[in-house]
């Protein structure tokens, strides 16, 4: 997963499984050198769009990769 990539929770959020976002910020495990396990997602949907709140990697399918 990369800045940029097109999102979706997994199918285990049912609720939320119209919702696609934009990652606009990666944290990594170990600095940079390790895995991701973060992101910050521009959501299309008000009800998971607060400010601050990462969500992590393993919850989230990309849809679209961005180049």
């Amino acid at each position: 997963m990369k800045v940029g990539d097109l999102v979706k929770y997994r199918a285990y959020h049912s609720t939320l499984k119209d919702v696609r976002g934009i990652v606009c910020e990666i944290r990594y495990k170990y600095g940079y050198g390790g895995a991701p396990e973060r992101a910050r997602v521009i959501w299309n949907h008000d009800r998971v769009q607060w400010d601050g709140v990462m969500d992590w990697v393993d919850d989230l399918e990309i849809i679209n990769e961005s180049r």
